[in-house]
């Protein structure tokens, strides 16, 4: 059955509370599997994320939370039961590629060589390494 196969082409996967997490098939939307299986993917275990922030760039749990990247900002979502996922907040910077995720020392990080911000989200402080985005008219 076609309804409960993963997503084709997902470019982005984690795993959190025993789901796997799958985005980057198409530009909006993330997929997870039933609770405890990678075998089922029911088509309405997807959502979306909000389309003023951009494409999804990458997709990376932090802690309890499911990290968003898209090119002009980061959405943290949360579990909230089998079925669905709430979005948390949405941070006001945006990730040019997946290529400039890197998670290291328990601290999510957009890597550069340019400057680095910490922030505290949930009181847990999660530094930032970021690459300045004038291109897309944004810069810290």
């Amino acid at each position: 059955d076609r309804q409960f196969d993963p997503p084709e082409g997902a470019r982005y996967v984690d795993t959190l509370n025993d789901y796997v997490i799958m985005a980057g098939w198409n530009d909006y939307d993330f997929r997870w599997s039933i609770n405890g299986t990678a075998d089922a993917w029911p088509t309405d275990y997807t959502l979306s994320v909000q389309r003023d922030g951009g494409k999804i760039v990458g997709l990376k749990v932090f802690g309890r939370n499911l990290y968003i990247f898209k090119t002009n900002n980061i959405e943290i979502w949360v579990n909230a039961g089998a079925t669905t996922w709430q979005r948390q907040t949405i941070i006001e910077r945006g990730c040019l590629s997946p290529w400039s995720i890197v998670q290291a020392n328990d601290e999510q990080k957009r890597s550069s060589r340019k400057k680095t911000n910490t922030m505290t989200m949930n009181e847990t402080p999660i530094q930032m390494v970021c690459f300045p985005r004038r291109v897309l008219g944004f810069r810290m």
